[in-house]
Formats: structure tokens, C-alpha cells, sequence
């Protein structure tokens, strides 16, 4: 759950940089480039936090992407540990 807020809290946080990022290039401080990295900055904190909401929303999603969490770190011990001293993690 710590995770996920985190990553909640920094989906949030892009939005609020594209907000101001649009803001000061209608303000006319910032120029067009800004204003753009401003609209990816949105794009991208709507497309997570979509994301997010539909992970907390589905258990079946939830399910396999802690899975799949699980299984990453099983094989990174297992590359760390070596052959064989890691096997009782599986």
C-alpha cells in the first residue's frame, strides 16, 4: 500500500508540474517548449494515475502485477546468490 501511494503522490505531481508549466507559458515567462513538456508532463500523470485507480479497483490485476513483483525479485536474488542457494525463495 506504501507503493502505491507513492506512486499516486507522483502521478499527482506531474499533473500539478503540467498545470504550471501551461500556466506561466500563458503568463508569457515560459516560452512553447515549456508549455509542451508541460501537456507531455499531464499526459502522462493521467495515463498513471488511470492506471493506478484500476489496479486498486481489480483484485485479478493486483493479483498478477504483485506476482509478477515477487517473481522479479526471487530471480534477482537468484542471480545475486548464484545457482542453487537460492531455491527455497521459488
Amino acid at each position: 500500500m506504501r507503493d502505491y501511494n507513492k506512486r499516486i503522490f507522483l502521478s499527482l505531481f506531474w499533473l500539478v508540474v503540467g498545470v504550471v508549466l501551461i500556466a506561466l507559458e500563458m503568463m508569457g515567462i515560459i516560452d512553447d517548449f515549456w508549455s509542451g513538456m508541460g501537456a507531455g508532463f499531464i499526459g502522462v500523470g493521467v495515463v498513471q494515475i488511470i492506471r493506478y485507480a484500476r489496479y486498486k479497483r481489480m483484485t485479478a490485476i493486483r493479483k498478477k502485477w504483485i506476482q509478477q513483483t515477487r517473481m522479479k525479485e526471487i530471480a534477482s536474488l537468484q542471480t545475486r546468490l548464484g545457482p542453487g542457494r537460492a531455491t527455497a525463495l521459488s
